[in-house]
C-alpha cells in the first residue's frame, strides 16, 4: 500500500512538473537568436541583406520596449508589416525578406514580447495584438500589407478584424486556426510530452485568461484579399471560418523549405 501511494505521489509530481514546464515554455519560448542563425547558416544581422535599415523601439501600453527593424528597398511599393511565429523572432525573418523586397517599398518587423531580443513574457497573442497596433500606428497613412506566420498570421488577421488597419492584402503562412490545438502541436514538435500535461496547462492558461488566441476572421472587411498557405487539414478548418464573398486564396504549404513557402513574388490582388 505504501509503495502504491509513493508511486502515485511520484506520478503526480512528474505530471505537475510537466505542467509547470509547459506554462514556462508558453510565456518564455526558446529564444530565436544569433546562435540558432549561425548554426543554420542564416543571416545574423540585417545589414547582410544589402538594404537600408533603421532600428527603433516600439513602446507597449505596459511600458515594454520592443526592438523593430524597418528596411527601405528603393521600390515604389507598399509597406509590409511581417509578424513572426511563436518561438520566432525578427532575426529569423531575414532570409525571407529579399523576395518581398523585389516589389515592396518598406518591410517592417518586430520582436514580439518574450521573443528574440524583446523583454517581457509571451501572452500567446492577447497582449501582442495591442503591441502590433502600436507598430501599425507608426505607419499610419501608408499603404500596408500584413504578413505573418503561425501565431503572427493570427495577429495579422485579428488586427484587421479589430479595425486597427485596412491593408491592401494579408499573407497568412500556416496560421493558427484553433489556437489551443496548434499550441499543443507546437509543444509536441518542441519535444514536450503533451498528454495529459498539455491539457492541464491549457486549462490553467484558460483560467488565467492566457489561453492561445483563436482566429477572428474580419467579416466586416471581406474585401481584403488574403493569400493563405497551409496544410490540408488547416485549410479545411480555415474555410469553415471564412464567410461567403471573402477574397481568399489558399495554396498548399511546402514544408521542406519554410523560407520558400514564405516568399511572395508580387501582389496577389
Amino acid at each position: 500500500m505504501g509503495l502504491i501511494l509513493l508511486l502515485l505521489l511520484a506520478a503526480g509530481f512528474l505530471l505537475w512538473t510537466g505542467v509547470v514546464l509547459i506554462l514556462r515554455a508558453a510565456a518564455g519560448p526558446t529564444r530565436d537568436g544569433i546562435g540558432r542563425a549561425l548554426a543554420q547558416g542564416r543571416p545574423t544581422e540585417p545589414q547582410q541583406l544589402g538594404f537600408e535599415v533603421a532600428s527603433r523601439t516600439i513602446e507597449t501600453e505596459d511600458g515594454l520596449e520592443l526592438p523593430s527593424w524597418e528596411f527601405t528597398t528603393g521600390n515604389d511599393g507598399p509597406t509590409v508589416v511581417w509578424v513572426h511565429d511563436w518561438g520566432g523572432s525578427q532575426l529569423g525573418l531575414l532570409p525571407r525578406l529579399p523576395a518581398w523586397a523585389a516589389w515592396c517599398g518598406r518591410i517592417v518587423t518586430m520582436d514580439l514580447r518574450g521573443h528574440g531580443e524583446a523583454p517581457g513574457r509571451c501572452s500567446l497573442g492577447r497582449d501582442e495584438l495591442g503591441d502590433l497596433r502600436r507598430l501599425l500606428d507608426h505607419h499610419a497613412g501608408e499603404s500596408i500589407v500584413l504578413a505573418g506566420e503561425g501565431l503572427g498570421a493570427v495577429l495579422a488577421i485579428n488586427a484587421v478584424a479589430a479595425g486597427f488597419v485596412e491593408p491592401q492584402g494579408i499573407f497568412a503562412l500556416d496560421p493558427f486556426v484553433h489556437g489551443s490545438e496548434r499550441f499543443r502541436a507546437a509543444l509536441k514538435r518542441a519535444g514536450y510530452h503533451v498528454f495529459p500535461a498539455a491539457d492541464l496547462a491549457l486549462i490553467t492558461l484558460w483560467l488565467r485568461n492566457r489561453s492561445p488566441i483563436d482566429l477572428d476572421w474580419p467579416e466586416a472587411r471581406v474585401e481584403v484579399p488574403v493569400l493563405a498557405r497551409c496544410e490540408a487539414d488547416e485549410a479545411a478548418s480555415l474555410r469553415t471560418l471564412v464567410p461567403a464573398g471573402s477574397h481568399m486564396r489558399i495554396e498548399p504549404l511546402e514544408e521542406d523549405d519554410p523560407d520558400r513557402a514564405a516568399a511572395v513574388e508580387g501582389p496577389w490582388w
